[in-house]
């Protein structure tokens, strides 16, 4: 019985730092950032919340929360559609070099629309690829990519 007791307790701890390092990787990311989509650029802010245990996305007036519960990473997406999808990271890549959300659940779907997915490619500590993902009313994915390159500290030249 002390031995089931003790691989179910190594088993937990192994799941909890399934995600470590990616987790890291999107903690890694606060401070401002410049999102280029096409030729259109905007300005994108990372914040860690919570004694480092959430981290916030500003976009486009918009949210999206990254957080660990146990095993999973979530993000959970407030957007300016009203709705609230939450999506769920897929097994980590064990470089750490990627990192992808897919759809869970929705709040306040109102049959529009909603983000269905959002990927991440780390390029360097100060450059990434994020793919982010809608589906429309009918059930159909399309997805656009937004380059990052982290933006110059304010009042540097």
């Amino acid at each position: 019985m002390k031995f089931l007791k003790a691989v179910s307790i190594l088993l937990i701890l192994v799941a909890q730092t399934a995600h470590a390092d990616t987790f890291d990787k999107l903690k890694a990311l606060e401070g401002r950032w410049i999102a280029t989509e096409g030729t259109e650029e905007t300005e994108v802010k990372y914040e860690l919340y919570a004694n480092g245990t959430a981290i916030a996305e500003h976009l486009w007036g918009m949210v999206t929360i990254y957080h660990q519960n146990g095993e999973d990473l979530f993000a959970t997406h407030y957007c300016s559609m009203g709705n609230q999808p939450r999506m769920i990271a897929l097994k980590p890549d064990p470089t750490a070099q990627s990192l992808s959300f897919r759809f869970l659940d929705i709040t306040n779907d109102t049959g529009a629309g909603h983000i269905s997915g959002v990927a991440f490619r780390f390029v360097s500590p100060d450059e990434f690829v994020q793919t982010w993902t809608h589906r429309d009313a009918a059930g159909v994915d399309s997805s656009f990519d937004m380059t990052y390159r982290r933006a110059a500290p304010t009042g540097a030249r």
